[in-house]
């Protein structure tokens, strides 16, 4: 509850001065207190990447340009519009996640119905071929006193064709039931396959998403299966947005999905995943560091000229790329950790390169884009 009762507050406020008047231009700014909204939206990326977002890449760039924003010291009308941005594109996101969790509810109800129903078919399927055997029973025990042999033929022949025929319509239910709730089953499968994929799939460039690329990497390591990854960086993609427009910095990110995407094999464990704004990740099975990073740079040196629909001119792409394997005696954490590093390493080294580390490696190799 406190955390919803501080979010009612627009983050720009919580760096302005109480006594000053309401004219942003004129505000004066605490520079300790937009070091508490930069962490504020810090945490808020955090929250990005961790969640699965209706459109996550809106929010992502918003809190880029306003932490970039405060990092730069710019005027504080400029900080406070951004971060009002981003307080009402999270506003927004949390609104979708609650209607999604509404959705889920109302699956789950679904189920419950269902279950009820069988119940209640098997129960009066029950109750009536009970009732039938019940009387027949007491027919048959009624014939004890019957000393006419060819009545008493008659009468068991009769009760023998009786019970036939419930055993036949009992049958004839339980196909039918049967038949009923296997139909059903088969659509609520098909819609929670729908549903899932739906949740693993990022809406922007329908690569996978944060959530994809966790469960891979959970998989492969399950089976203490060697990998290669590759964590990709867009360079200076604010930089596309700001010059092109938003329009053109999403194609952008399109054409980076689909120049990854041709470096997969589609198969076997292969994945590239977008992480969150202008970060993916690809992970191949069975390829060494080398051969992880000679891929990469062709799809590095493939995006140098790219015409994008939107730009009247061709845009610039290139990509800071770290590339690391999974190895037996690995963690998932660890190799994270050791290809983020070689990421940073890339950026350091001027941006528009591949680096690699391999487990237990000192240093680095690196390869500069082809093209250059």
């Amino acid at each position: 509850m406190q955390n919803r009762a501080v979010a009612s507050v627009p983050l720009s406020e919580l760096g302005r001065d109480s006594g000053t008047s309401a004219n942003l231009a004129s505000a004066v700014v605490r520079p300790a207190t937009w070091r508490a909204v930069d962490d504020l939206l810090a945490l808020i990326a955090d929250f990005c990447a961790s969640v699965d977002q209706p459109d996550d890449a809106s929010l992502q760039q918003l809190v880029d340009q306003a932490r970039s924003a405060i990092r730069a010291a710019q005027q504080p009308d400029a900080v406070a519009s951004l971060v009002d941005a981003c307080d009402k594109s999270c506003r927004e996101v949390l609104r979708a996640l609650a209607q999604r969790t509404q959705e889920s509810r109302e699956e789950i109800a679904t189920l419950v119905l269902m279950v009820r129903e069988a119940l209640s078919e098997v129960s009066t399927g029950g109750d009536d071929f009970n009732a039938t055997v019940a009387g027949s029973v007491e027919r048959f025990q009624a014939l004890a006193d019957v000393d006419d042999i060819g009545l008493l033929k008659r009468h068991l022949i009769h009760e023998v064709s009786t019970l036939r025929t419930a055993a036949e319509e009992r049958q004839r239910f339980w196909e039918e039931t049967g038949a009923g709730f296997e139909s059903k089953i088969k659509t609520l499968e098909k819609q929670l396959d729908a549903t899932n994929q739906d949740a693993a799939i990022d809406a922007l460039t329908h690569l996978g998403n944060r959530r994809a690329f966790d469960r891979i990497l959970r998989d492969l390591s399950a089976r203490a299966e060697g990998f290669a990854l590759a964590l990709v960086d867009f360079d200076f993609f604010k930089q596309v947005n700001d010059t092109w427009g938003h329009l053109v910095g999403d194609n952008a990110l399109r054409s980076v999905a689909a120049a990854l995407s041709k470096s997969v094999r589609g198969t076997g464990g292969d994945l590239v995943a977008r992480l969150g704004g202008d970060e993916f990740a690809v992970v191949i099975p069975g390829l060494s560091v080398r051969q992880m990073m000679l891929r990469m740079r062709m799809v590095s040196s493939h995006l140098l000229a790219t015409k994008l629909e939107g730009a009247s001119a061709p845009v610039r792409i290139t990509l800071s790329i770290g590339v690391s394997t999974y190895a037996a005696g690995d963690d998932i954490q660890s190799l994270l950790a050791r290809t983020d590093e070689a990421l940073y390493e890339a950026k350091r080294l001027g941006r528009h390169r591949v680096v690699g580390t391999s487990p237990g490696q000192a240093g680095y190799e690196v390869l500069a884009a082809l093209g250059e």
